[in-house]
């Protein structure tokens, strides 16, 4: 359940016409289609508002806006990127250069040419699995049982751990990303910290070849990282990894399921292009974090004072007109599909990003092999959330017998 916040007072420095009471996590006439709802935001919303909701903070809500405030992090700091703050860092995203750029070159090798092509053999062999156990059911719901499944069992093979903690490990991602109760939040934070600190402490007395390994030995300005930042590094890999990348193919798939012209489209095409799953990708985007503000400034005529929050919806840089023409069609022969910023862009990009992209392929693939034709079920209405990460939360599908 969604928890709406109280308004709090305009500032005396934002001009009345510029506050549009908007909740990013509940906005009005929200349905499964959330996209559809932030995008009627960006045609008549101003170009940055104010909303009172969640403590107060502004919304950029124009896609060239988003971008440069993304790559400007000496203004629009990353040192806490959600509504509200969490107490712990997700680093390396909440940090700012020079400090980020050492985090983050820890976590690279992750992301190398040569580990993305041993992880993709996890998740075709899995997503074959799990879609042969649906197959003669007829139906499914897609989330649960099986969109979540193959980004955790990617990272657990890149840590070289078992799958035995997989649910416990699906349950905390699921509060820390989808409950709006910060103290709930924490509290799943702090579950997975303990767990990654019990990981950490079985690497360092018996080092191995694994990612895991890697990063536990890893430096910044030749000094070894304190153990809270190695606990949160990994746990905002994993999070990162789950809920996005489950998120999006599951709008990926609300979509394939409602244009069966697409769906056989890309059901014809074996590799599918990785153009097409990008531009899948720049349609659902589903990220929109916020930012805070490190110092008084008048941008583009408006005044924002040190301390405010901004929300960035990296989402909605897909969906501008501006720059994809008729940005809400799927149109596997556009040209600049790959030009989205769903993965962010400016120095904090997504290291993942190849990973992702690779694991929704996968996913379209082996489905589409299986099952070429397949709907929403009438029965059972999708659910899908807005705030900081837009949540497909439930995908009923249906198949011929």
């Amino acid at each position: 359940m969604q928890v709406v916040t109280g308004k709090v007072e305009r500032p005396s420095h934002v001009p009345e016409d510029l506050v549009l009471d908007f909740d990013i996590f509940n906005p009005p006439g929200l349905t499964d289609d959330v996209h559809r709802v932030w995008k009627d935001l960006q045609l008549h919303a101003p170009r940055f508002f104010w909303s009172p909701r969640n403590g107060g903070h502004w919304i950029a809500t124009r896609g060239a806006d988003i971008e440069a405030m993304q790559a400007n992090w000496q203004i629009f700091s990353y040192q806490s990127i959600t509504l509200p703050a969490n107490p712990t860092k997700a680093l390396p995203v909440e940090s700012d250069p020079p400090r980020h750029t050492g985090l983050r070159a820890i976590i690279s090798p992750l992301f190398a040419p040569d580990t993305l092509k041993r992880v993709e053999a996890t998740a075709r062999a899995l997503s074959i699995k799990l879609i042969d156990q649906l197959l003669p059911r007829g139906r499914c719901e897609f989330r649960s049982e099986f969109v979540r499944y193959v980004p955790i069992s990617v990272f657990l093979s890149l840590v070289d751990m078992p799958d035995a903690d997989t649910d416990m490990l699906l349950e905390l991602a699921e509060i820390r990303v989808r409950n709006p109760d910060p103290q709930a939040r924490e509290k799943a934070k702090r579950t997975l910290l303990d767990y990654m600190g019990g990981l950490i402490e079985s690497r360092r007395s018996k080092p191995g070849t694994d990612f895991l390994s890697r990063v536990i030995h890893g430096t910044v300005d030749g000094q070894p990282l304190p153990l809270e930042d190695l606990q949160n590094m990994l746990s905002t890999v994993m999070f990162g990894g789950l809920d996005t990348v489950a998120s999006m193919t599951g709008f990926i798939f609300r979509y394939l399921a409602l244009y069966p012209h697409q769906r056989a489209r890309l059901a014809g095409q074996n590799p599918i292009p990785m153009s097409a799953v990008d531009e899948l990708i720049r349609r659902h985007g589903v990220s929109n974090t916020s930012r805070v503000i490190a110092k008084d400034v008048v941008y583009e005529g408006v005044e924002f004072r040190a301390g405010e929050r901004i929300t960035l919806p990296g989402s909605l840089v897909g969906l501008d007109d501006e720059k994809f023409a008729d940005a809400l069609t799927v149109d596997f022969d556009r040209t600049n599909g790959s030009r989205h910023s769903a993965f962010g862009n400016g120095p904090h990009r997504c290291p993942g990003a190849n990973m992702a992209r690779m694991e929704i392929r996968v996913m379209l693939e082996e489905w589409l092999r299986r099952i070429p034709d397949f709907s929403l079920d009438p029965q059972q209405p999708a659910v899908a959330a807005s705030g900081a990460v837009f949540g497909m939360l439930r995908l009923p599908l249906v198949w011929p017998g």
